[in-house]
């Protein structure tokens, strides 16, 4: 895969694996969770993005294209015909439009994240691929981390499982370390979703999981309660690493962040 459609690049990020890494947001995910953190990487298509605040009615992006309608204060954009060329985005001098879904190379990506390398020889940091779902496109993946091995920089990749097997194979000769971010795989409506199938998919790819969650299985009757609410997902998750320690020979790093927090929140 030469080309793939890139959200954007983070540079410097910390929360994205071990040490100071940059991290590549790829377009395109199969779920479609209510407490997304990156939204505009769900669709795979480019998407527009209008800063209303930063836009001072200039008409520059009309005079390049008919999509835009600038009238005193008020800019409106006809979705509708939008193909996300981008020529707006080039015109405007105030930062109030933004392309999500622009297309990079590898050669693009690769040059972009080395960088960065003198950051992560330090502080023992690397390259992760999120998204998005970035096992939407592990050939992609796969190219870009075989590249960065050569340069002796490590690569994760920051999934949400809910891909075909065969995407897990593709990447794991090319990466040591998995960041699983665990949804709710109880709940297909939580996902946006009444496709239960989702959820089994996630537990379908379960013999490469190790669950890091000790906290909650020590004592899961308190917990389940303060924070899921629901004792049968703990349950799971519990099965999950029990299987895995019988089963697995990848050890893979876990995060369970977005459920965590949202239900949380809305337990407290």
């Amino acid at each position: 895969m030469s080309k793939v459609r890139i959200v954007g690049i983070k540079h410097l990020a910390v929360h994205d694996g071990p040490g100071i890494r940059s991290t590549v947001f790829l377009k395109g995910c199969p779920l479609r969770c209510l407490w997304c953190h990156n939204p505009e990487s769900v669709r795979p298509e480019p998407e527009l993005a209008l800063r209303q605040g930063k836009c001072v009615g200039c008409g520059a992006c009309a005079a390049v294209c008919s999509c835009h309608h600038v009238a005193g204060n008020i800019h409106t954009i006809d979705r509708k015909n939008c193909v996300g060329c981008g020529r707006c985005v080039e015109v405007c001098l105030f930062d109030a439009l933004t392309l999500y879904g622009q297309e990079m190379t590898i050669d693009a990506v690769t040059a972009e994240v080395l960088r960065d390398r003198i950051f992560y020889a330090e502080s023992g940091g690397g390259v992760t691929v999120s998204g998005g779902e970035p096992l939407l496109h592990p050939e992609f993946c796969a190219e870009l981390f075989d590249r960065l091995h050569a340069e002796n920089i490590s690569c994760a990749v920051d999934t949400c499982g809910e891909v075909p097997w065969k995407a897990f194979e593709t990447v794991l000769p090319h990466t040591g370390l998995f960041l699983y971010d665990l949804k709710d795989i109880l709940d297909a409506a939580i996902q946006g979703s009444n496709d239960l199938t989702k959820g089994r998919t996630v537990i379908a790819n379960h013999p490469i999981f190790i669950i890091v969650v000790n906290c909650l299985i020590l004592n899961p009757r308190h917990l389940c309660q303060r924070i899921s609410g629901d004792p049968a997902f703990i349950q799971v998750a519990v099965q999950l690493q029990a299987d895995c320690f019988r089963h697995c020979n990848h050890l893979l790093l876990v995060y369970i962040l977005q459920w965590l927090f949202c239900y949380w929140q809305s337990s407290a």
